[in-house]
């Protein structure tokens, strides 16, 4: 799919640079500090925006698995920005005294919760992938694992032009089944089953049926 964003990184920092050269004044820090919030929620944007546009059922499913995570991320970056207003443009100074805390522009408590939430969603994500990606399936597939599968083999198959026998072949070859299990459990000939996994490897330009596994997961 083509990557219509890649030019927003460049014209973030390009607008940060622009905007430093006046982050003198309480307008121009607030406005300096909260472009990075302004990128966060042109991110946000960009997500509902395609999950507004997609027509594929299933990735729409997928995408929202993400809505607590996008709800999260939204209300903190607007408690940035809103802190960093409260500070630059109606105190117009750069930090006070609540109490026993320190309220201070170098000490953003809404942006720190907003990165320590970005690092454990990030944490968890890449915990559940792990476990699901691994180079050898286990025999034992959880829930977890097969709703996986079952969502993102749907896809795999339209990208592929793979047929409903074959998408059925993959789905056993991802749950770790040899060749003589999957003929046993789909009540055909061992030979018949080399065919279809031939016309995967084949299809999907990988070279062994590792290469296969590992392709599925990286494109899920």
């Amino acid at each position: 799919m083509p990557q219509p964003y890649g030019g927003a990184p460049i014209a973030f920092l390009l607008l940060s640079l622009g905007l430093l050269t006046g982050a003198d004044t309480p307008e121009g820090r607030f406005w300096f500090y909260s472009l990075r919030m302004i990128y966060v929620f042109w991110m946000l944007g960009f997500g509902l925006f395609r999950y507004l546009t997609c027509r594929d059922e299933t990735e729409r499913t997928r995408m929202a698995r993400g809505r607590m995570a996008f709800v999260v991320v939204a209300v903190l970056a607007a408690l940035v920005v809103a802190e960093d207003a409260l500070l630059f443009l109606v105190l117009r100074t750069d930090g006070f005294m609540l109490g026993p805390i320190l309220i201070s522009s170098e000490r953003n408590y809404a942006e720190n919760l907003l990165f320590l939430a970005g690092a454990l969603l990030a944490i968890g994500y890449a915990v559940r992938s792990l476990a699901l990606r691994f180079e050898k399936p286990p025999a034992d597939e959880s829930d977890e694992r097969a709703a996986r599968i079952g969502d993102n083999l749907l896809i795999y198959a339209r990208r592929h032009g793979l047929t409903d026998r074959e998408s059925e072949v993959l789905r056993l070859i991802l749950q770790g089944k040899d060749n003589q299990n999957i003929a046993s459990t789909l009540t055909i000939a061992p030979s018949t089953v080399k065919v279809y996994v031939h016309r995967l490897l084949q299809k999907t330009g990988c070279e062994n049926r590792q290469g296969l596994i590992q392709d599925f997961w990286r494109s899920a």
